[in-house]
């Protein structure tokens, strides 16, 4: 039954991202002129349709995201219709394209002024190696993960997902610094100010290391995490755009310091470890529903920058694919060949339904096999 759960949580998710996308996508269509043949909620067969005005509105069986089509979008026709895809200059391509990719980061934005307004612009994420926000106030803790059982922390008042803040005048900010701590401190009574990231409570707890190889040992699992503060006027009124900013400045970084260790080490073994396709995103949603609703919309903001940072690389059956040929139109005053871009469009396809299938093999070793 939570498999179920799972899996619709995590399709509903992805078909009403996708469905935004593609709603900016007909959003700015409209307001082009351009003629919108239809806009489809799902992928046929049809179920039902209705045609208002010039445009069929339909739902389709395929209950999955959602598509718009446009006149003489999928070839370049002979006699170019007025109002059709291949008759508009470059710039309403552009804005056509880029209008799916805002319209993603723009629900990214959204949510994060809900969730940082209703956590007091507060918010907590995973800290992976110096990563850094822009324009805000922030500091690194020791986060519980886990609490031994039998442990002296279990016999105490601590729990998992407690922020470790301080002991007294001590200050810990890592994992490291508040194990050094508790090691010279066998069997002495010490008190910890702690914040529980889910409920925001702020507690002082008591603990007595107990001695295990000469050192203070409480039994706990940790994890270094990030807390970020949106304290000033300024930073709050900004915070959803600056939050989704650094986010996708994060991811950025990321995957550009796991395509130069691919390289280093002659091996794409560091960036296919980390690349997850839908398997593994349907794993991750699995492992965040228990973790509230802060989490999953915080999940779902991170899909809508993914998406649209995927659509606006160039590469095929993407918008920035699409947008290759809008350049080559702009500096040569013509559409590029129709075979050239037919055979870009088929090859690209190929190659990232191969991708995918790798992807996915991987996914279900590393989060259903292993």
């Amino acid at each position: 039954m939570f498999f179920i759960f799972t899996l619709l949580i995590f399709l509903f998710i992805l078909s009403f991202l996708v469905l935004v996308h593609e709603f900016g996508h007909f959003i700015a269509a409209k307001k082009s002129g351009m003629l919108v043949e239809e806009f489809g909620i799902g992928y046929p067969p049809r179920i039902w349709s209705k045609k208002i005005g010039e445009t069929v509105y339909s739902i389709n069986a395929l209950f999955f995201g959602g598509f718009v089509r446009l006149q003489d979008e999928e070839t370049v026709p002979k006699k170019k219709s007025k109002r059709g895809y291949y008759a508009a200059g470059p710039w309403t391509k552009t804005k056509l394209l880029l209008a799916g990719v805002a319209a993603n980061l723009l629900i990214a934005v959204i949510i994060y002024y809900v969730i940082l307004i209703a956590q007091g612009f507060t918010f907590y994420s995973a800290s992976i190696g110096n990563r850094r926000m822009i324009f805000v106030d922030q500091q690194t803790f020791p986060l519980i993960q886990e609490i031994a059982k039998d442990s002296a922390a279990s016999k105490s008042s601590l729990k998992e997902l407690d922020v470790v803040m301080s002991s007294g005048d001590v200050r810990f900010n890592t994992p490291e610094s508040l194990t050094s701590f508790i090691s010279s401190r066998p069997g002495e009574e010490i008190t910890f100010t702690v914040k529980n990231i889910t409920s925001k409570e702020t507690r002082e707890i008591t603990a007595i290391p107990e001695l295990k190889d000469g050192k203070g040992f409480l039994g706990i699992g940790m994890q270094q995490i990030l807390e970020v503060k949106y304290n000033t006027t300024a930073q709050r009124i900004f915070s959803g755009i600056t939050h989704s900013i650094s986010t996708l400045d994060y991811s950025l970084r990321v995957l550009g310091g796991l395509i130069s260790s691919a390289f280093s080490q002659g091996t794409i073994k560091p960036l296919a470890n980390t690349m997850v396709g839908p398997v593994g995103m349907f794993a991750i949603t699995g492992a965040i529903i228990d973790q509230g609703i802060w989490q999953i919309l915080n999940f779902v903001a991170v899909i809508s920058l993914g998406l649209a940072l995927i659509n606006i690389l160039p590469i095929p059956a993407a918008d920035g694919g699409k947008m290759l040929f809008v350049i080559y139109e702009a500096i040569f005053k013509k559409n590029a060949p129709e075979k050239f871009e037919r055979v870009f469009n088929f090859v690209g396809f190929i190659i990232l339904i191969g991708l995918s299938i790798v992807i996915a093999i991987k996914d279900i070793y590393q989060f259903f096999i292993k």
